[in-house]
């Protein structure tokens, strides 16, 4: 059985072929990405929601996505936080 959740650096390029992903780079520079079981991908505040519903420990914040306007503000606070990563402590992300 796979795992549900797989972990692939996009600077790996073998996984990235592996998976057939590596068209995706540069979206994969500006935001999270998570491919579901059917191989779709979803990027930014959609990724982790489908995040939150996967994760036992975090299942329980994925019913918000329900409510109305959640996903728009989420995508509004993703995006300010995808801006400002290295403020938020992101060793990892460039200047």
């Amino acid at each position: 059985q796979s795992p549900q959740l797989l972990c692939i650096p996009y600077q790996d390029e073998n996984s990235l072929r592996l998976y057939e992903l590596q068209d995706h780079v540069a979206e994969f520079t500006t935001a999270v990405c998570v491919v579901d079981k059917v191989g779709k991908l979803h990027f930014g505040n959609e990724g982790i929601i489908l995040l939150c519903r996967l994760i036992p420990n975090l299942r329980h914040l994925a019913w918000l996505a329900e409510f109305p306007g959640f996903k728009a503000l989420s995508a509004k606070v993703y995006a300010v936080v995808s801006q400002h990563r290295r403020r938020f402590g992101c060793k990892a992300c460039s200047p």
